[in-house]
C-alpha cells in the first residue's frame, strides 16, 4: 500500500498512521547525466554530487552541471562510469570510477588522477573502484575489482592486497565490493566470496562464515556498522546483522518475518537520526523500525508520481539539511525532506483490494478499536489505520440487506453503537453483530429528501438528518419521522431545504447549516432563528452557504462557509455577531470544508487548496499543501474526525490526510546562501576577465571592476534541497540599495548598471520553505575603479597645468585688457544674446540626454532578457548533445544485440535474448512476440512474459473485428494489419487513436498479460517488406516510454525479425527434409499395400466367378425341377375349368389360381434368363407390355392376403392410362 508506515512507538500503539514519504524526482529531464545514479555525496560547500554511468553531475538546487571524460583533456574525469563518491574531512570530493581514483579541484574545476604503480599489473581491474572509505586519519581504503587498496593522501603511496592461492591469510576474493570500519579500527571487507576482516596493524585477513545460502549469500555488496556497533551485511541473498560485541548467537538473518524480502541488498546507509536504510535491486527502499524490530517498505506506485521513482535502488544519502536522497538504476534520484512534515496520506492503491475502495472520502466516523468508518463514492469502508487494511461494504441490487447506495455521504453512531449511513437512497442502519443493513426512505418518490447530506445523534438518542429536501428527525425508539421544510409563507421555518452540517452545542441547542444561512432550532416551538450574510454589516455571517460547524472547548462556535471562517460572538445583551477570517487574513482558501480543534486549542481547517492551522489567541496562520505531504486537491465538506488519541483525519477528493498535530514540525535548518554566478554585460566574468577570479565565484570574497564594466549581474542560490522552488531570498548592495530586496526562487539574480566608482558590498540571505532565514548570508566586496581622468595623479597634473595656464593668461590678459576694454561694452550685449541661445541649447541637450538614458535603460532590460534566452538555448543545446551521445551509445548496444541474436538459429534463444535486452533497455512489465501464420489467419504468441513469469503459448484469430471487447491482442493485430507501430503512454486516453472502442473492457495488449498496461509499444517484425509478426512491450506505469524507447525497440525488432526469419527458414528446411523422408516411407508402404490389395482383388474375383457358376447351376436345376410340377398344376386347373357345374365363385378362385401359377412360371423363366444374361448368352430386347393386365395380376396375388389381414387393397387405374407401355 502507498501508506508505507514509518510509525513512532506512540503512533503504533494507538493504531494511528505515521507519516508517509512524499518524494520529489530529479531525472535526466532536469539535467542529470544519466538515469542510473550509482553514488551520491555532498561536498564541503553544500553542493550535491551524483555519479552515474555517463559522468558526474553537480546540483545546486536549480541547475545541474555535468563533468565527463574528454580524451583530449588530461585533467578531465578519468572515466564516465562513476561508482562511488566520498567527501573527506577537509570537504574534498573523491571520485571512484572505472578508470581509477580522482579528486575534484574546485579552483580549476578539473580532476587530479591517482593510480597505483603496481609491478606486473594484471589488467585494469584495480582501476574499477567499488567503494571508498576513510581510515580515520589521512588515508583512504579502496575496494576494486582486483583487490583491496590503501591510499595515503599525504604521500600519495598505494598499498595493495590480493587473493594469493595457498595463503589462508590473503583476501577471500579479489572482487571487493564493500568496506566498513568499526570503532576498534578493524576493517571489514565484503567480497564476491564472503566476508573478511583485518585487525589494526595486521597484514593478513580473517575469514568469517555467513549464513547458509551458497554463492549468493557469499556475494557481499553492502556493509554498515551502525551506532550500536551492529554490523549489517547485504548480499545477493538478502540481509543479516551481527552484534560485534557478541558471539555467533548474536547473529540474525533477516527475511520476510522482518519485512524484507530475500534478494539482492545493494546498499546500506545510516542517517543522522541513527536510522538504518537498505536499498534493494528489486524491492525498493527499506527503513528499519528499531522499536518494532521490522522494516517498512517503500516502492514505486505507478499512479503516484510522488512515490519512489524506481524499485531498483543503487545509492542512499542524507544531506546536512535533512533531505534524504535515493538513487535508482533507471529513473534518476528521489528526494524527501525528513526534517519537516509529519502528515500521512491514506489512498486507494490500484490492484490492491485491501486498500480503500475509492479515493473520494465523503464522511468519517469512529468504528472503535482504533478503526474508522469511511463513507466513499464506492462503498462503506471499515479501515484499520495501523495495518492499512480496509473491509468494504457495497450496495447489492439483489440483496435487500445490503447498503441502500454505494455512495455514502454521511455517517453517525447512535447511543446503542449502531452505525447509520446516508447516501442517495435514504438511510441505512448497520448491525455489526449480524452484518446486515436495514434500509429506510425518508420520503417515497422524493429524491431530494432521500439524498442525505448530514446526520447527528443528539443527547436524547434521536437521529437528525439533513438532505436536499429539508431537516428530518427520526425517533430511534418509536421509528417516528418528522420533517421540517422551508415555507416561504413562514419566516420562522427552515431557511432553505438544502441543508448540510448539524451541531448540538453543550447547552443542547441544535444548529443547522443551510445554503441560505445558519439556523438555530427551537425544540419547544419547532421554529428556526436565522443568521445570514448582510453586505452592509461586517459583523454578519461572511456567506450564506454554511459548510461546517464546530464548538471549541471554550464554548466558542465556529462557522465555516463558502467564503471564510466565522467566529460567533455573543454580546452581554445576547446579541450575536460574527468575526470573519478569510484568504486575505491568511486562510489557505476562502472555501472552508471542515475544521477540528487540536488538543492545544489550535484549529485545523480543510479547504479547497489544502490545510490551515489557526491559533485563535495569537491570530497566527500556517498553511500546508500537498508539497508538505498532505493529499492533493480539495477536501469534502464535513468529512473530518478527531480520533480518541488526538489524530485528525480530513477526507478529500484524493484520499485522507491524517496526522497528530504534535507530530507536525517544520524544517528548522536554515539554508546556506551562495553566490553562484557573476556576469558583466551578460557574459561570465571568467570570459570577460580571465584570471580575475582565483577560484570559483562561490569562494570569492572580493572582485574589482573597471569603469567600463558598467553593467553586471550576480546569481545566487540556497543549498537547501527540501523544496528548492519554495526557497526565498533577500539581497542588498550596500552603498546603493537602501534596503533589502525580496525575491523568490524564480528570480535568483540581481543586476546593477552605471554605478559610481567606489566600494560596495553585495550580500544575500535565504529562507527555506518553512520560512527559516539564514543568520549569515553570502557576501562579496565589489570595487569599481574610477575612469583615468578621476585618478589622483591625473587630478594633480591637471592642477599644475591649470596654475601655469592661469599665470600666463593673467599676463596676457593684462596686456590685452586695455585693448579689450573698448570693445567690451559692445560685446556685452551680443554676448548676452549668445548666452541665451546657449542656455536654450543646453536645455535641449538635457532633454535629449534624458531620452537617451531611457532608451539605454530599455536596451539594458532587452539585453538582460536576451541573456536569459541565451542561457535557455545553451541548456537546450546541452540536452540535445546528451541525447546524441545517448543515441550513439544505444546504436552501439543495438549493434551488439543484433550480432548476438543473428548468431543463433534457435527461435527460443532469439526470443529470450530479445526479452533480456528489452528488459535492460526500458521499463518492462510485460513482453511478447507474435508470429503471423498467413495460411491459418492466426497470430501465434509462442513467447510471452508477464511480471517476469513465462506465460503458456497462445494464439488469436485475425478475422475478429477490432473494437470488440472479447477480442484479445487488438493492438498487436492492429500493428500487424496496418504495418505500423503502436506507441501509447496512457491507455485510458490514447487507445482511441488505434481502436474505435472505449479503453475499458478492451483487451488491448494480450491474453498473456495480467498486469494493467498503462504504457504500450507494439512494433512490426518486418523482413523484406513482409510483416512476419509483432513485438509487444508494456509497462504498468503511465508515461513510461519516450520516442527514444520506440526507436530502440524498432531497431531491436528489425534484428529480431532477421534472426527469427533465418531461424524459421532453417526450421522449415529441416521440416521439409523430414517431410520428404516421411513421404518416401509412406510411398513404400503404399506400394506394398497396393500389391497386397491386388492379390486380395484377384482372390475375390476368383471367388465371385465360382459363386456365379454355382448360382447358375443351381438356378438351372431348380427351375427345371419347379417348372415340371407347376405345369401339372396349370393343366389340372385347366381341366377343372372345363366342368360346367362349377359355381361362379369357385370358378373365379380356380381362374385366380391358374393366373398365379402362370405368373410364377414367368418368374422362373425370368430367373433362367438372368442366368443367361450374366453368362453373356442372351440379347435383351425392349417390347411393349400391357400395364393394366400386369397390375390386375398384382392385385389378384395380394387380394387374399389383404382380406386375411382386414386391409383394403385396391388398384385404381387412371382413365387415360395407355394400354401398352
Amino acid at each position: 500500500m502507498l501508506l508505507c508506515w514509518l510509525g513512532a512507538a506512540a503512533a503504533a500503539a494507538s493504531g494511528a498512521p505515521a507519516r508517509t514519504l512524499r518524494f520529489e524526482q530529479l531525472s535526466v529531464e532536469h539535467g542529470l547525466a544519466q538515469e542510473s545514479i550509482l553514488s551520491i555525496a555532498q561536498d564541503g560547500d553544500g553542493f550535491m554530487w551524483f555519479g552515474s554511468q555517463a559522468g558526474l553531475s553537480r546540483f545546486g538546487g536549480y541547475r545541474v552541471t555535468t563533468y565527463r571524460n574528454n580524451v583530449a583533456d588530461p585533467r578531465s574525469l578519468a572515466n564516465n562510469w562513476v561508482r562511488v563518491l566520498h567527501v573527506d574531512s577537509a570537504g574534498c570530493l573523491w571520485i571512484g570510477t572505472d578508470g581509477g581514483l580522482d579528486r575534484f579541484d574546485p579552483a580549476t574545476r578539473s580532476f587530479v588522477h591517482f593510480q597505483p604503480n603496481e609491478p606486473g599489473m594484471r589488467g585494469n581491474g584495480n582501476r574499477h573502484i567499488h567503494a571508498l572509505l576513510s581510515d580515520g586519519e589521512q588515508g583512504l581504503w579502496i575496494a576494486t575489482s582486483d583487490g583491496l587498496q590503501h591510499f595515503d593522501m599525504v604521500s600519495g603511496v598505494f598499498k595493495i592486497w590480493h587473493r594469493v592461492a595457498g595463503d589462508a591469510a590473503s583476501l577471500a576474493n579479489d572482487q571487493v565490493h564493500a568496506l566498513a570500519l568499526d570503532a576498534g579500527k578493524r576493517l571489514w571487507v565484503g567480497t564476491a566470496a564472503g566476508l573478511d576482516s583485518m585487525a589494526p596493524g595486521a597484514t593478513g585477513f580473517e575469514h568469517h562464515a555467513l549464513a547458509a545460502g551458497g554463492a549468493k549469500r557469499n556475494t557481499v555488496h553492502a556493509l554498515l556498522i551502525d551506532a550500536e556497533r551492529t554490523l549489517w551485511i547485504g548480499s545477493l541473498a538478502g540481509l543479516e546483522r551481527w552484534k560485534l560485541a557478541g558471539g555467533p548467537t548474536a547473529r540474525q538473518l533477516l527475511g520476510p518475518a522482518e519485512g524484507i524480502a530475500h534478494g539482492d541488498v545493494s546498499v546500506l546507509f545510516q542517517d543522522g537520526d541513527a536510522t538504518v536504510w537498505a536499498g534493494s535491486t528489486n524491492y525498493g527502499l527499506f527503513r528499519w523500525l528499531a522499536h518494532e524490530r521490522r522494516f517498512a517498505n517503500f516502492r514505486h506506485q505507478a499512479p503516484d508520481r510522488h512515490s519512489l521513482a524506481d524499485n531498483r535502488v543503487a545509492s542512499l544519502f542524507r544531506d546536512r539539511v535533512g533531505t534524504f536522497w535515493v538513487g535508482t538504476w533507471h529513473a534518476g534520484v528521489s528526494r524527501v525532506d525528513l526534517d519537516s512534515g509529519g502528515f500521512a496520506r491514506i489512498v486507494k492503491v490500484a490492484d490492491d483490494a485491501t486498500t480503500l475502495s475509492d479515493n473520494k472520502v465523503r464522511a468519517i466516523a469512529d468504528a472503535g478499536a482504533g478503526k474508522l468508518w469511511l463513507g466513499t463514492n464506492d462503498g462503506l469502508n471499515r479501515f484499520d489505520p495501523a495495518s492499512g487494511v480496509s473491509e468494504v461494504y457495497r450496495h447489492a441490487p439483489d440483496n435487500p440487506n445490503s447498503l441502500s447506495d454505494s455512495q455514502v455521504n454521511a455517517l453517525a453512531l447512535d447511543q446503542n453503537g449502531a452505525l447509520w449511513a446516508g447516501g442517495r437512497a435514504g438511510i441505512t442502519r448497520f448491525d455489526a453483530a449480524s452484518g446486515r443493513f436495514t434500509r429506510r426512505l425518508l420520503a417515497n418518490g422524493d429524491p431530494d429528501s432521500n439524498t442525505i447530506r448530514g446526520m447527528l445523534v443528539d443527547h436524547e438518542n434521536r437521529l437528525w438528518i439533513t438532505s436536499r429536501g429539508g431537516l428530518h428527525r427520526l425517533d430511534l425508539a418509536t421509528g417516528a419521522l418528522t420533517t421540517f421544510r422551508h415555507d416561504p409563507a413562514n419566516r420562522a421555518s427552515l431557511a432553505d431545504n438544502s441543508a448540510r452540517p448539524l451541531l448540538e452545542d453543550r447547552r443542547g441547542q441544535l444548529w443547522v447549516g443551510t445554503f441560505d444561512g445558519l439556523d438555530l432550532f427551537d425544540r419547544r416551538s419547532g421554529t428556526f432563528r436565522h443568521f445570514r450574510h448582510d453586505p452592509l454589516d461586517p459583523a454578519s455571517l461572511s456567506h450564506d452557504e454554511v459548510h461546517y460547524l464546530l464548538e471549541a472547548r471554550n464554548g466558542v462556535l465556529w462557522v465555516g462557509t463558502a467564503v471564510g471562517l466565522n467566529k460567533m460572538i455573543v454580546g452581554l445583551d445576547g446579541r450575536i455577531s460574527f468575526e470573519r477570517h478569510t484568504f486575505a487574513d491568511g486562510l489557505a482558501d476562502d472555501a472552508v470544508a471542515a475544521m477540528l480543534e487540536a488538543d492545544d486549542g489550535k484549529l485545523w481547517i480543510s479547504t479547497n487548496t489544502g490545510l490551515s492551522r489557526f491559533s485563535p489567541q495569537a491570530g497566527l496562520w500556517r498553511n500546508y499543501s500537498a508539497a508538505d505531504g498532505t493529499i492533493e486537491g480539495a477536501y469534502f465538506d464535513a468529512s473530518a474526525l478527531k480520533a480518541r488519541d488526538g489524530t485528525l483525519y480530513f477526507g478529500g477528493f484524493n484520499g485522507i490526510t491524517a496526522f497528530n498535530p504534535r507530530a507536525i514540525h517544520d524544517n528548522l535548518i536554515a539554508p546556506r546562501a551562495v553566490i553562484t554566478g557573476f556576469q558583466v554585460f551578460n557574459q561570465p566574468i571568467e570570459q570577460v576577465h580571465p584570471g580575475l577570479l582565483q577560484g570559483p565565484i562561490e569562494h570569492a570574497s572580493t572582485i574589482t571592476l573597471s569603469a567600463a564594466d558598467s553593467v553586471f549581474s550576480l546569481e545566487f542560490s540556497a543549498l537547501h534541497y527540501a523544496a528548492p522552488q519554495r526557497n526565498r531570498f533577500a539581497y542588498q548592495l550596500v552603498g546603493f540599495d537602501q534596503d533589502w530586496v525580496a525575491t523568490d526562487a524564480s528570480k535568483r539574480f540581481a543586476t546593477y548598471t552605471n554605478l559610481d566608482a567606489g566600494h560596495y558590498t553585495f550580500r544575500v540571505k535565504a529562507a527555506n520553505k518553512d520560512g527559516v532565514w539564514s543568520p549569515v548570508g553570502a557576501t562579496l566586496s565589489i570595487t569599481i575603479l574610477p575612469p583615468f581622468w578621476q585618478r589622483w595623479w591625473m587630478r594633480a597634473l591637471m592642477l599644475l597645468l591649470a596654475l601655469g595656464g592661469a599665470f600666463g593668461a593673467f599676463r596676457f590678459r593684462e596686456r590685452a585688457l586695455r585693448q579689450q576694454q573698448a570693445l567690451l561694452e559692445q560685446q556685452v550685449q551680443a554676448r548676452t544674446a549668445e548666452i541665451g541661445q546657449q542656455n536654450a541649447l543646453l536645455l535641449y541637450q538635457k532633454r535629449e540626454l534624458e531620452t537617451r538614458r531611457i532608451e539605454a535603460e530599455s536596451q539594458r532590460f532587452d539585453a538582460e532578457q536576451r541573456r536569459h534566452d541565451a542561457e535557455r538555448q545553451t541548456e537546450e543545446v546541452e540536452r540535445q548533445r546528451q541525447n546524441v551521445e545517448l543515441a550513439h551509445r544505444n546504436i552501439s548496444i543495438l549493434s551488439e544485440i543484433g550480432r548476438e541474436m543473428t548468431a543463433t538459429l534457435d527461435m527460443e534463444t532469439i526470443m529470450d535474448s530479445a526479452y533480456r535486452h528489452v528488459q535492460h533497455l526500458m521499463a518492462t512489465s510485460g513482453f511478447c512476440i507474435g508470429i503471423h501464420r498467413e495460411e491459418a489467419r492466426l497470430l501465434e504468441f509462442p513467447f510471452a512474459i508477464d511480471a517476469g513469469v513465462r506465460a503458456p503459448p497462445y494464439s488469436c484469430t485475425l478475422s475478429m473485428p477490432l473494437g470488440d471487447p472479447s477480442v484479445p491482442d487488438q493492438l498487436a493485430i492492429w500493428c500487424l494489419m496496418q504495418r505500423r507501430a503502436v506507441f501509447i503512454n496512457d491507455q485510458d486516453t490514447e487507445l482511441a487513436r488505434y481502436l474505435d472502442a472505449p479503453a475499458s473492457g478492451v483487451e488491448a495488449v494480450g491474453a498473456a498479460t495480467s498486469a494493467a498496461a498503462a504504457s504500450i509499444m507494439v512494433v512490426p517484425l518486418t523482413v523484406k517488406q513482409r510483416v512476419m509478426g509483432v513485438l509487444c512491450v508494456h509497462s504498468a506505469d503511465k508515461h513510461a516510454y519516450r520516442q527514444v524507447h520506440l526507436d530502440m525497440l524498432a531497431a531491436l525488432a528489425a534484428h529480431a525479425a532477421v534472426a527469427l526469419d533465418n531461424a524459421s527458414a532453417y526450421r522449415q528446411l529441416g521440416d521439409m527434409e523430414q517431410q520428404m523422408r516421411r513421404n518416401t516411407e509412406q510411398l513404400a508402404l503404399a506400394n506394398r499395400a497396393l500389391q497386397d490389395n491386388d492379390e486380395s482383388l484377384r482372390l475375390a474375383k476368383q471367388k465371385a466367378e465360382d459363386a456365379t457358376r454355382q448360382k447358375s447351376q443351381f438356378l438351372a436345376s431348380m427351375s427345371h425341377e419347379m417348372r415340371t410340377p407347376l405345369a401339372g398344376v396349370i393343366g389340372m386347373l385347366g381341366f377343372a375349368l372345363r366342368d360346367t357345374r362349377l359355381r361362379q365363385g369357385t370358378r373365379e378362385q380356380i381362374l385366380r389360381g391358374q393366373a398365379n401359377a402362370q405368373s410364377l412360371l414367368v418368374i422362373l423363366n425370368d430367373l433362367l434368363d438372368f442366368s443367361k444374361i450374366e453368362a453373356g448368352k442372351v440379347t435383351v430386347e425392349h417390347i411393349d407390355f400391357a400395364l393394366a393386365a400386369t397390375l390386375d395380376n398384382v392385385d389378384s396375388l395380394f387380394e387374399d392376403q389383404a382380406v386375411a389381414h382386414s386391409v383394403d387393397f385396391d388398384v385404381n387405374l387412371a382413365p387415360d392410362l395407355p394400354r401398352f407401355v
